[in-house]
């Protein structure tokens, strides 16, 4: 039987009680105590990137559950179709051919500095996300009870 039939058959392959669970949580505070922790302890670079590597791939899994629970909910889904999934490896070679070119014939320099400028902008841009989420809940929370009134005063 195909896995796309199967799973089209079986709607609710997700965990009735998905809530946040401790683990979860958990996840986010080994994270900071690890990174943390290594500026104090040798902690091995294998151990380490285990680490890193298997919750993140955790929180972001339980992340598209999420997801997947918001698509259901409001009906609206995302596909990969084949022409997408054909121009996965074409883009991937090109930004590798155009990578490769730009080390050849300009100055690592520059282009360490433009690696430095995108990879900057990709983490703040991914790092809002997350933030946003704190950041509404602290709203919501301590700064909504406030009204804030801005009036222009008459010089003397």
């Amino acid at each position: 039987m195909n896995l796309l039939k199967l799973i089209g058959k079986n709607k609710k392959m997700k965990n009735e009680n998905m809530g946040n669970t401790i683990f979860y949580y958990s996840c986010y505070v080994i994270i900071v105590l690890t990174i943390i922790l290594s500026k104090f302890v040798v902690i091995p670079l294998m151990a380490q990137m285990f680490l890193y590597t298997f919750i993140t791939i955790y929180i972001g899994s339980h992340d598209s559950l999420k997801q997947l629970e918001i698509d259901d909910k409001t009906k609206k889904s995302d596909n990969i179709t084949a022409y997408d999934a054909m121009m996965f490896p074409v883009i991937g070679s090109a930004a590798l051919l155009t990578l490769y070119f730009a080390y050849k014939f300009l100055d690592p320099f520059y282009v360490n500095l433009l690696l430095t400028l995108y990879l900057t902008l990709a983490g703040v841009f991914s790092l809002q996300g997350v933030f946003t989420t704190i950041l509404l809940i602290a709203y919501y929370t301590f700064i909504k009870s406030y009204n804030f009134y801005f009036i222009k005063r008459e010089s003397d």
